[in-house]
């Protein structure tokens, strides 16, 4: 199966690849699908033994320099880093309930309410993932007066979170999920857009103008009740140009507006809110990343595949004057690392924080990819938007049997940039050179080959990004 824009492909290998499968008996067909999207029907088509899948990984992890040694260095380093988070805070509530039996007035069923809990959603737990992992953590926010901004205010103060909270709410937005037991039955949305006005953009940039220059990295979360807009965007821009931050970004629901963070480090949407971006859903996954990465500038992207993992896209030079700037996207599946399913609201917003701090940290993209995906495996396993703790995470990876350190990186990567491998920079005047470390095996003098000129043809290794025609 292939996406769409291979129907009036003339490349020469892609040609011998279709003339081989039609020699074998078998067809090649053009769509994406309208129900599930082809990267992940690819994905849960194939039959995963476990033995496999874990060998696997463990290639990936040699590859990528994924180790104890290089996760424990960058977790102990998130002690150091000062993280920005901006977006919509939203008030998650689980009403706990007992299934009694069907209603006699209608075909639905009977509840009985048992329990009650609130969590503080959105950007607001970002920010609490990033406390939680060890990182100062301040957040922006616009809020609503009353019990539910009170309650607030009062979890990310005692969680040591500066937070800017903008009262220009009617009410703060909420989303109640009835359950039995662990099983969701419906959810109910109670929030409208309210987009900051411009006194309240020029207040909120006033007060990041104020601590951009102590900011390590900034997210955005933008659910699509108003407090990201283009005007506070844009205004900011120029403020955080001065630090450099690295930016990364995540949007959710259909009001998010994905194509509105430009010049990121790192986008991290689903593969439906990739496609929703572009209203694409017939072409291949690749295909829709490189157009969103070009329209956009970004610099990498995580793509979630839902409960199977997510693909991880890169550029071939993070130089913008640079003609691989613009040339296919390097890209690798990391598939999902929890053990079991118990809720998987939160999960994004834990690979986020995770992923963002790794990056701003010194980690390599796929290593921030790993992290990331580590504290999403730890927080599907409970219940609730809980954040993830430093220590949880640590205790997590000593069980991970892929992270054996047959190598140590001698040379962290920069923040950031690369796909994955250990580079070091040199300044000549105002220019910067990158050149590859090559790393030596052990129990070899023989010099390894940098990971960007590696040719793979291991199954694991996922070439599938290109520049659309």
């Amino acid at each position: 199966m292939k996406g769409r824009e291979y129907e009036r492909n003339q490349h020469a290998d892609f040609l011998a690849e279709r003339e081989a499968v039609e020699r074998y008996g078998g067809r090649v067909v053009f769509s994406s699908g309208d129900v599930v999207f082809s990267s992940t029907r690819l994905i849960e088509s194939i039959e995963r033994e476990p033995s496999i899948e874990n060998e696997r990984l463990r290639i990936l992890c040699r590859r990528h320099e994924i180790n104890r040694t290089t996760t424990q260095a960058l977790i102990d380093g998130f002690a150091g880093l000062r993280v920005l988070v901006v977006g919509d805070i939203i008030l998650d509530r689980y009403v706990l309930c007992d299934a009694n039996d069907l209603a006699s007035e209608a075909p639905m069923m009977s509840l009985t309410r048992l329990e009650e809990r609130r969590y503080v959603g959105g950007a607001g737990v970002v920010a609490r993932h990033v406390a939680a992992l060890g990182a100062k953590a301040c957040v922006l926010s616009a809020t609503a007066e009353g019990p539910a901004g009170g309650h607030v205010r009062e979890i990310l103060e005692s969680e040591s979170i500066d937070a800017r909270l903008i009262p220009c709410r009617s009410r703060l937005p909420e989303k109640t999920r009835y359950l039995v037991e662990t099983q969701k039955i419906f959810r109910v949305e109670d929030g409208q857009s309210q987009p900051l006005d411009s006194v309240a953009e020029r207040e909120a940039a006033e007060w990041v103008n104020a601590i951009a220059d102590r900011i390590d990295a900034v997210v955005f979360c933008d659910f699509g009740y108003g407090t990201i807009t283009a005007g506070l965007l844009e205004q900011l821009r120029p403020v955080l140009a001065r630090r450099n931050p690295v930016i990364t970004a995540d949007v959710s629901g259909q009001r998010g507006r994905l194509l509105g963070f430009r010049d990121a480090s790192l986008l991290c949407p689903t593969e439906r809110e990739l496609r929703l971006a572009l209203h694409d859903f017939d072409n291949g996954l690749s295909n829709v990343a490189y157009k969103v990465m070009d329209l956009t500038r970004a610099r990498h992207m995580m793509v979630t595949l839902g409960k199977r993992g997510i693909v991880v896209f890169d550029r071939q030079s993070q130089d913008r004057a640079s003609p691989l700037w613009r040339q296919r996207l390097r890209s690798e599946y990391l598939p999902s690392l929890a053990g079991r399913v118990v809720d998987p609201l939160g999960c994004g917003d834990a690979m986020l924080a995770a992923g963002t701090l790794a990056l701003a940290g010194g980690g390599s993209l796929m290593q921030a990819a790993y992290l990331g995906t580590a504290a999403a495996a730890i927080e599907i396993e409970q219940l609730g938007n809980i954040p993830v703790a430093a220590a949880a995470l640590k205790q997590w990876l000593t069980g991970r049997m892929e992270l054996g350190d047959r190598r140590v990186c001698r040379t962290p990567p920069l923040r950031g940039e690369g796909l994955i491998a250990a580079t070091e920079e040199r300044r000549l005047g105002q220019r910067r050179v990158r050149a590859p470390i090559i790393a030596r095996s052990p129990s070899s003098d023989a010099p390894v080959t940098p990971l960007h000129e590696r040719v793979s043809t291991r199954p694991d290794v996922v070439s599938v990004g290109h520049e659309p025609s």
